[in-house]
């Protein structure tokens, strides 16, 4: 139709969308029924530059509420159970992992052993979620190398206190091991010419 569309956009503060279209005779030019969008075609998921939060609950009222709760600040993806939420996490690779301990098929401890024996998965901060109470099932996240472990019911200011510091956390790490690499002279080998 002779139309211009153009996009100005600011890393974490959206894009504008441009859509300009020539005049006739004081007329916009007619669009063919075949050119026009929808309003699901117009709108645009601003949850592409937020971190993506991966919720693994067998209980879908927590996963509800989780994702109301925390869709603000994270694109919040949901599993219902352990198997999937493995799945899920080798696929999209997200950010961080909020996951349950008791789950019927597999429990978040062996969700989180599959995760950390794989490479790809490896790196993914896990943060434990559950109803399990008491000192030893705390510490025994604690040492399989959860990130935190929170107890239901929870405060929701301290959840979202957890797991912002626990991407700050790794994001530190990743600028400083990214400095180190690039500090660290590389090893030069001589050969003789002889």
């Amino acid at each position: 139709q002779g139309g211009v569309v153009s996009v100005e956009s600011e890393l974490g503060r959206g894009a504008c969308f441009r859509l300009e279209l020539p005049v006739v005779n004081g007329d916009i030019l007619d669009v063919s029924n075949d050119a026009v969008l929808s309003d699901e075609e117009l709108s645009f998921d601003d949850s592409a530059n937020l971190p993506i939060l991966l919720v693994v609950d067998d209980n879908a009222d927590m996963r509800y509420y989780l994702k109301e709760l925390l869709s603000d600040e994270y694109d919040v993806r949901t599993a219902d159970c352990g198997i999937t939420g493995l799945e899920m996490a080798s696929r999209i690779i997200p950010d961080v992992i909020l996951s349950d301990v008791m789950m019927p098929d597999i429990e978040g401890t062996e969700l989180f052993a599959r995760l950390k024996s794989n490479p790809s998965t490896s790196h993914i901060p896990v943060i434990f979620l559950t109803a399990k109470y008491g000192e030893d099932a705390r510490v025994q996240g604690l040492k399989l190398g959860a990130d935190a472990y929170i107890t239901k019911p929870f405060s929701d200011m301290h959840l979202r206190a957890q797991i912002a510091n626990t991407l700050r956390l790794r994001e530190e790490i990743r600028i400083r091991l990214h400095r180190e690499v690039l500090m660290t002279p590389a090893k030069v080998v001589l050969e003789s010419s002889s």
